[in-house]
């Protein structure tokens, strides 16, 4: 799999799907995994420690939108899904996570965690 700079060297944010064209993509929804981890630091001692401070998120992009749930209005507790980061954005998912496990969204911004993400191949030949 690439890496995130691979990757992030094919996203275009100025399109949907955020790829060159060069590279079919016929999922405009699809979220791309990448080979890089995501770890908060220091990591924890404990194995009771949150996922996202083991080193068990991996960084993807979003080819289209990057969806969150999040309070809409404000104010209301109705929570909607919405795109809350855009064609192009870089988030981490679980590398185990189960899909549809993740109802409501991780974190202040609810981000959509599938579990189920695509890979695509990224290096052009020369």
């Amino acid at each position: 799999m690439p890496t995130a700079k691979e990757l992030h060297s094919i996203i275009d944010t100025t399109r949907v799907p955020a790829l060159d064209p060069v590279f079919d993509l016929s999922d405009t929804a699809a979220y791309l995994w990448t080979s890089t981890t995501h770890l908060e630091s220091p990591p924890p001692a404990a194995e009771t420690a949150p996922f996202h401070a083991r080193g068990e998120l991996a960084i993807y992009f979003a080819a289209g939108p990057a969806l969150g749930k999040v309070e809409s209005p404000p104010g209301s507790g109705r929570r909607v899904w919405m795109d809350v980061h855009g064609a192009g954005a870089q988030r981490s998912d679980p590398k185990t996570a189960t899909p549809g496990v993740w109802t409501e969204g991780f974190g202040p911004q609810g981000d959509d965690i599938r579990g189920a993400n695509l890979a695509k191949c990224v290096r052009r030949a020369h």
